[in-house]
C-alpha cells in the first residue's frame, strides 16, 4: 500500500543573506501559485519567524515535492 505526501518547501532570504526554508507537510494537490505567493509575502510581512540567519526579508523559491511512501507486509 502505498500513501502520498505533499510537502510544500519555501525558501526565503534572510536579512543577512543567508538562505532559510520552511516546509509544511499535508498540503492540497490543487495548491496554486497564488496561493503560494501570498503565504510567504505574509510571513515576511507578519516577521512570522526568526532564524538563525535573521528575519526573513524576501522569497527565493516554493517547491513542492511528492513523497511517496511504500508499506511492506512481513511474514
Amino acid at each position: 500500500m502505498s500513501k502520498r505526501n505533499l510537502v510544500l518547501i519555501m525558501t526565503f532570504k534572510t536579512e543577512f543573506l543567508k538562505n532559510a526554508s520552511i516546509s509544511l507537510s499535508g498540503v492540497k494537490e490543487n495548491l496554486s501559485k497564488e496561493d503560494v505567493n501570498c503565504v510567504m509575502e505574509l510571513l515576511i510581512a507578519k516577521k512570522a519567524f526568526d532564524c538563525r540567519g535573521g528575519k526573513l526579508v524576501s522569497k527565493v523559491k516554493p517547491d513542492v515535492v511528492n513523497k511517496t511512501t511504500e508499506t511492506y507486509k512481513l511474514q
